[in-house]
């Protein structure tokens, strides 16, 4: 490119890069635009003592776990009584065997109590329906869902002595199985037992 040109193409580029700043900052909620999430995270205890202890305290937001949906309801209706923001916490832990789900096998061979991350069901009946209600619930008047956090982190596992990150793939028999398939190895690709 000529020379001539760059002092142009630069004005462009800046020109851009302000209007895309300017536009992401029009596509934040107005609360966090103003105001930044200031955010206390809690997972026991009394929703309404807590959401009115962090207004107290300079917090503008409460982040909490919304698996139980009839403590997470009243805790909406609390934040929205108490000016504060409420955000949802779903858990990617719980016990999948108990559900009668698909478990997780780390490449260790530990078959973990945690959901295989491939599991359809898992997907869902634990993050995607519970998300659509929560997003729905925080449209009500009478309550305050400013959003919807996913912890990731596997406490259902490490309470029984596995991992708490997922670190590599899963190798349950539908995963390995599927990768597998892909590669064109099939069963044909497997040793006899013994080998």
């Amino acid at each position: 490119m000529p020379t001539q040109y760059l002092p142009c193409v630069l004005a462009l580029l800046l020109g851009a890069l302000a209007m895309a700043t300017s536009w992401a900052e029009e596509k934040k909620p107005d609360w966090i635009a103003r105001e930044k999430i200031r955010a206390g995270w809690i997972y026991h205890g009394d929703g309404k003592d807590k959401l009115h202890f962090f207004k107290k305290h300079g917090l503008n937001a409460l982040i909490t776990h919304a698996g139980k949906p009839e403590v997470f309801d009243e805790w909406a209706k609390e934040a929205r009584r108490a000016g504060m923001h409420l955000i949802g916490v779903l858990g990617f832990s719980f016990d999948a065997e108990k559900a009668g789900m698909r478990r997780c096998v780390f490449g260790n061979g530990y078959e973990s109590v945690v959901a295989c991350p491939t599991d359809e069901r898992f997907w869902q009946e634990r993050m995607i329906e519970p998300t659509v209600k929560l997003a729905r619930e925080g449209m009500s008047a009478e309550k305050e869902i400013s959003g919807i956090l996913i912890d990731f982190e596997l406490y259902a596992n490490s309470e029984k002595g596995g991992q708490i990150y997922y670190t590599d793939a899963c190798y349950c028999d539908a995963c390995f199985g599927g990768f597998l398939k892909h590669k064109n190895l099939g069963d044909a690709a497997r040793p006899p037992l013994g080998e």
